[in-house]
C-alpha cells in the first residue's frame, strides 16, 4: 500500500504549507568599531573646523625679571561632509505584499551605513569620501609616526612594543589599537608560551565583560577593511595605536530615509508611471585626523 508523504509533492507535499521569515539577514557588512572610540560631532555645515595648537610655551626665570611671551600658535583643521547615498526602487506590488517592506530596507541602508563608516573611516582617501585614519598615517611617513617592522613580511612582539613605545606618552592613557581581525589572530598568536621574546600574558589580555582583546592594557579595535596579515612583503599597514578622540567623525545628519511615490518613466521619455516606489537614503558625514602626533602606524615599509 502506497502511503501518503510530505517529501514528494504528488504524494501530498504540495498542500503543506510553509513559513518564510521576511527578515533580511546581513551577512557580508562590517559593524563601525572605530566609532566606538573617534571623536563624534554633530555639525549643521558642510565643513568641520577646529582649532589646534601646540600649547603655551615656558620657562624658568629669576625673580623679579622678565617673563617670555607663551602665547600659543594656534591652526584651524577642517574636514569635509560628503553625501553617502541609498536607492532601492520596488514595483508597488512587492511592497504591497512583502511584510514591512519599508522597514527591512531601512534596516539594510542602516546596516550599509555603519560598513561605510567603518570602510571609509578607515581607509578612505579624503578625495570625494571621507578621509580614513588609515590612510591619513600612512601618508605619515616621517619618523617616529611610520614605525617599520624588523623583518618585512613578519610581526613580532618586539615590533609592537617599538609602535607602542614611540606613542607620546600624553596619548597612550587614551588609546587604542587598530587592526584587522587576521592581525590581531597574528598579534595573539605572539602570546604563545612557545614564542620566544613574545607577548607576555599581562601584554596580551581580555576584557572580563566584553571579550574584547587588550594589548599592553589598551583596547583593540577591528575592521575589516584594515589590512590583513597574509605574510606578504609588500607594503601592508599592520596596525595603528593612538588617541582616536584626535580622529574626527563628523556627521552633518544620521541616515535620514524618504519614500518616492510614483516613479516617472524617465528612461524613455514618455514620464508615465511605471507603478513603482523608491526608498532613497542619505547620509552625510566626513572624517579626518586632526592631530597625526597621536597616532603610530606599525608598517612593512
Amino acid at each position: 500500500m502506497r502511503a501518503a508523504d510530505e517529501g514528494h509533492g504528488f504524494a501530498g507535499g504540495f498542500g503543506i504549507p510553509y513559513y518564510v521569515d521576511p527578515t533580511m539577514i546581513v551577512t557580508t557588512l562590517d559593524q563601525a568599531e572605530i566609532g566606538n572610540a573617534a571623536r563624534i560631532v554633530t555639525i549643521t555645515t558642510d565643513r568641520w573646523h577646529g582649532v589646534s595648537t601646540p600649547g603655551v610655551s615656558s620657562g624658568f626665570t629669576a625673580e623679579n625679571t622678565v617673563v617670555a611671551d607663551g602665547s600659543p600658535t594656534l591652526a584651524q583643521p577642517a574636514i569635509d561632509v560628503w553625501s553617502d547615498k541609498f536607492y532601492v526602487p520596488a514595483s508597488l506590488e512587492l511592497t504591497m505584499d512583502y511584510p514591512n517592506w519599508l522597514g527591512e530596507i531601512t534596516t539594510l541602508m542602516m546596516a550599509q551605513w555603519a560598513s561605510d563608516v567603518s570602510q571609509y573611516c578607515s581607509i578612505g582617501n579624503g578625495t570625494g569620501q571621507p578621509m580614513g585614519v588609515v590612510s591619513r598615517m600612512a601618508s605619515t611617513t616621517q619618523s617616529p609616526s611610520h614605525c617599520v617592522v624588523t623583518t618585512a613580511g613578519q610581526l613580532g612582539a618586539v615590533d609592537l612594543r617599538t609602535a607602542w613605545g614611540a606613542l607620546p606618552e600624553r596619548y597612550r592613557l587614551n588609546a587604542s589599537w587598530y587592526c584587522s581581525p587576521s592581525m590581531v589572530s597574528r598579534i595573539s598568536s605572539q602570546a604563545s608560551a612557545t614564542v620566544t621574546n613574545g607577548l607576555g600574558a599581562s601584554e596580551w589580555t581580555f576584557d572580563s565583560g566584553s571579550g574584547q582583546p587588550r594589548l599592553f592594557g589598551r583596547p583593540v579595535l577591528q575592521s575589516s577593511y584594515c589590512d590583513s596579515f597574509t605574510g606578504t612583503t609588500g607594503t601592508v599597514n599592520y596596525a595603528i595605536v593612538g588617541d582616536f578622540s584626535r580622529f574626527v567623525i563628523c556627521h552633518r545628519s544620521g541616515l535620514d530615509v524618504e519614500l518616492v511615490h510614483g516613479i516617472p518613466d524617465f528612461s524613455h521619455g514618455s514620464n508615465l508611471p511605471t507603478g513603482q516606489i523608491g526608498i532613497f537614503g542619505m547620509s552625510r558625514f566626513g572624517s579626518d585626523v586632526v592631530d597625526t602626533n597621536a597616532f603610530r602606524v606599525l608598517a612593512s615599509s
